[in-house]
């Protein structure tokens, strides 16, 4: 595998990983590297190991998801949570779930959102519906309002509608409702257009440009 880092950045980063190591004798991420080093995978440091994903899912998503549920170090949560981020790995989204639901130190929500909406597995959304609704977890509803959108998941326009007064997430409500490019949406879209806000002026025009591909 070629190492994919400039030299200068590639030996920074081990020399970053080996001091990190030193200092958490038990982290998690040296166990996963050895683990794959006796595999047969080569690599350098363990960014590169995103480099084998998902074409090896079958073989580091389960480590991945072993070692998630092992660490105690939220960097570490966060690294594992990393190699989870493609379509095909669908079964880790209800661990996620959890997670996200959790909401301990441990968990950081918004890596954790960012991951499911990268998976887009409509399977949960109910669950992703259920989440916008809860005011409680503020903005970290974002990426879950996003990926409903991109689903077209049809029971949650109405919240998403209702997001739209929310100060912190119009500018979500707006790129979802977009991507459903419906054209009874125009409204929503048109009262944004000259806003004050330079984002909720542009994103509103761009789900204009969207209802004329429709």
């Amino acid at each position: 595998m070629s190492n994919s880092l400039p030299d200068e950045v590639l030996l920074n980063a081990i020399e970053s990983e080996a001091r990190y190591i030193q200092e958490n004798p038990n982290s998690c991420v040296k166990t996963f590297m050895d683990r794959l080093r006796d595999i047969g995978f080569q690599f350098s440091v363990s960014v590169q190991v995103k480099q084998f994903m998902p074409k090896h899912k079958d073989i580091i998503l389960p480590l991945a998801v072993s070692y998630f549920d092992e660490a105690v170090l939220v960097n570490e949560r966060n690294y594992f949570i990393s190699l989870m981020r493609y379509p095909c790995c669908k079964s880790v989204v209800p661990k996620l779930l959890a997670a996200f639901y959790r909401g301990s130190s441990l968990d950081d929500r918004e890596r954790i959102s960012e991951c499911i909406y990268s998976i887009h597995d409509k399977t949960y959304a109910e669950e992703y519906l259920k989440i916008i609704s809860t005011e409680e977890y503020g903005l970290h509803r974002a990426m879950f309002i996003l990926l409903l959108g991109r689903l077209k998941y049809q029971n949650a326009i109405e919240q998403i509608i209702a997001l739209l007064q929310d100060p912190k997430l119009t500018k979500y409500a707006i790129i979802s409702l977009g991507d459903y490019k419906n054209i009874e949406f125009r409204d929503y879209f048109e009262r944004y257009v000259n806003s004050g806000d330079y984002y909720l002026s542009r994103y509103a025009k761009q789900a204009l440009k969207k209802l004329g591909n429709a």
